[in-house]
């Protein structure tokens, strides 16, 4: 990390991963199997900056993971490698006095390499674009209370290593508000929730070849208390 100023700073990072193999879903041939552990390493550089009434984020990032997927055969195998590289960028603003905004966009490049059947075309379940952004107002008259509203894009995404068939693009947006109070001496906070205010229909991708519609209009209400 170095800091060109008390508050910018330029950093670069180098990070080693293991994660826990899939295990072959029903519908393959290896029903059951569980994979290897899956390795991966991931490159950083970036800049960040925090200001009296402000704040943003850039970074380029690369990552390279063994593959698994489905093959022509029906089974689930690791196989070549997955390489996604990408551009991030995230801010967040006050706008006015009870007005704050935020937002963040990835545009991700991935691909399959290293020689096996699949080289050259998109990793499945990787986006291209994802994008969000959240406004958040906190009402004056009312101390504790805050509206808030966020917005969701998430690009198309390829469901097979084939890129035969694709999930195309949708967008979400979720309103709610959050209620910080005492009751009794403890700290008290209610939410109330709308998720997927516009009933959007979508599709998600889950795995290789399998993918869930995504959930419809919900209203959720909880409460939660310290002591």
């Amino acid at each position: 990390i170095f800091k060109p100023r008390s508050n910018v700073s330029i950093y670069a990072s180098y990070a080693e991963g293991l994660e826990v193999g899939g295990q072959a879903p029903v519908g393959t041939e290896n029903v059951g199997q569980v994979m290897s552990p899956l390795k991966s390493k991931q490159y950083e550089i970036g800049l960040k900056t925090n200001q009296a009434d402000w704040s943003a984020t850039a970074a380029v990032f690369r990552i390279e993971k063994k593959s698994e997927y489905a093959n022509s055969a029906n089974v689930l195998v690791q196989d070549g490698t997955a390489i996604y590289q990408g551009f991030e960028l995230g801010a967040a603003a006050r706008l006015a006095r009870n007005w704050n905004l935020g937002g963040s966009l990835m545009l991700l490049d991935s691909e399959y390499r290293n020689g096996f059947a699949y080289a050259g075309q998109r990793v499945a379940g990787a986006p291209d674009t994802v994008a969000a952004a959240q406004l958040a107002y906190t009402v004056p008259e009312v101390p504790g209370l805050k509206l808030n509203a966020n917005m969701k894009y998430t690009g198309a995404t390829m469901l097979r290593p084939s890129n035969s068939l694709q999930a195309p693009a949708y967008t979400l947006l979720n309103i709610g508000a959050v209620y910080e109070t005492r009751i009794n001496g403890y700290d008290t906070t209610f939410r109330v929730a709308i998720n997927n205010a516009t009933d959007k229909r979508y599709w998600m991708f889950q795995y290789s070849d399998y993918i869930k519609a995504g959930d419809p209009r919900s209203l959720t209400l909880n409460a939660s208390l310290k002591f």
